[in-house]
């Protein structure tokens, strides 16, 4: 049975602990003039010796007693209340940046693939950095300030990656201070620091239709259909990897041919053997990025060609594989590419810009603004500008309209 020892303020328990069976003392105590509902509070654990218990509870005695004289009863904090704030405490005052970074991106409700490409930035331009170590409780706007110059000397010629990195940081020491109690306030405050250079892809002139006929049929045979599903639907290059035979409705008849945009494919590095491979995830880009795109008839048929030579007969089939049979890495399709780019004298054209052409076929050719959106798998309109390249002959329409006006 447990002994009690009469105090004026509380009272200390003595009993065996529920594992080891040592003797135990146990404080507690109640405030005074508490009422009828009597709250028993306690340090949430016991002490060794009865003369440690009694301290615990003399300190707690003296403490509300301050709290009374200053007329300060409704400040007073519960022990057990004291030491979890004191846990978060010493959290907050050792997590680095690194780990409020890796809290953010598996706390958050960021899609996987978006944790997966925002780790990758992170990692070159934050986790290898000197920043990455620093206490967050240390991180004011000089600390950041060096952290981006630091940034800008190391890679001065990836002004896209760079900007990338820094939005994602504010995001990360953002969220710390909107979910957590790690960040009081959001240090991440250089002005112009996240908007995105502008890029020579601006002033690149979009590819033309001749020229998107002879780089799809420059290509490698068995990435032709996909050079042309790029250029006549706009997919992205990781939605075109991942794209399988249950996704292509109608290629089995000789009708319309429909792709159903559900997936995409991300190319990441096993962190033990090092190599890298293509994962899929349920979702594309955004939810925007569910879609449906009706193919051109030469497309289709084209499509049909392919089937019959290069895709597997089950559902699950890829489209577009290596030559023998298995999902065909990003940078794989690259090199395929390039013969076709070349041939129609575009070294300077990626993948991507593909949706550029596609985009900007749409625009120019009278389809409206929000069903080219759709089509594109953009959140907005704005997005779709972005891609909008002004086809060559701009000027002399700009004019013919305007005299039509003037008329």
């Amino acid at each position: 049975m447990a002994k009690r020892g009469n105090r004026k303020f509380g009272e200390v328990q003595e009993r065996p602990h529920p594992k080891t069976k040592k003797r135990r003392y146990y404080p507690r105590y109640t405030l005074p003039g508490s009422g009828e509902f009597k709250a028993r509070y306690t340090p949430g654990t016991g002490f060794e010796t009865r003369e440690a218990a009694e301290q615990w509870l003399l300190a707690e005695q003296r403490l509300w007693e301050s709290h009374v004289a200053a007329g300060t009863q409704s400040e007073w904090v519960p022990p057990k209340q004291r030491l979890q704030a004191t846990f978060r405490r010493s959290e907050r005052d050792a997590t680095t940046v690194r780990e409020l970074c890796e809290r953010w991106l598996t706390e958050s409700t960021l899609k996987a693939s978006s944790v997966s490409s925002t780790r990758n930035k992170l990692e070159y331009r934050v986790y290898s950095t000197s920043l990455a170590s620093v206490r967050v409780v240390d991180v004011d706007r000089d600390t950041i300030k060096a952290w981006w110059a630091e940034v800008q000397e190391r890679w001065p010629e990836t002004g896209n990656s760079n900007a990338f990195a820094y939005r994602r940081l504010h995001t990360a020491f953002q969220w710390g201070m909107d979910e957590t109690d790690l960040v009081p306030l959001n240090p991440v405050q250089i002005k112009g620091a996240g908007k995105i250079p502008r890029s020579a892809n601006r002033d690149k002139p979009v590819i033309s239709v001749e020229e998107a006929g002879v780089m799809i049929e420059n290509s490698p045979a068995n990435v032709r259909a996909g050079v042309a599903l790029l250029l006549w639907c706009g997919l992205r290059l990781g939605e075109l990897l991942e794209l399988r035979r249950k996704d292509l409705v109608g290629l089995d008849g000789d009708g319309a041919v429909t792709v159903r945009v559900r997936r995409t494919a991300q190319r990441v590095q096993d962190p033990v053997t090092r190599k890298s491979r293509m994962v899929p995830f349920d979702t594309p880009k955004s939810a925007a990025g569910n879609r449906d795109v009706t193919v051109p008839a030469k497309v289709a048929q084209r499509l049909r060609e392919h089937a019959e030579t290069f895709m597997g007969d089950g559902a699950d089939a890829l489209v577009i594989t290596t030559r023998t049979g298995s999902q065909m890495l990003d940078t794989t399709f690259r090199e395929r590419f390039k013969l076709g780019k070349l041939a129609a004298g575009r070294k300077d054209v990626t993948p991507h810009d593909c949706r550029r052409f596609f985009g900007t076929q749409l625009v120019t050719n009278g389809v409206d603004l929000e069903s080219a959106r759709l089509l594109m798998g953009h959140e907005n309109v704005t997005q779709l500008m972005e891609y909008q390249r002004a086809a060559s002959g701009y000027g002399e329409s700009a004019a013919a309209v305007l005299d039509r006006l003037a008329d």
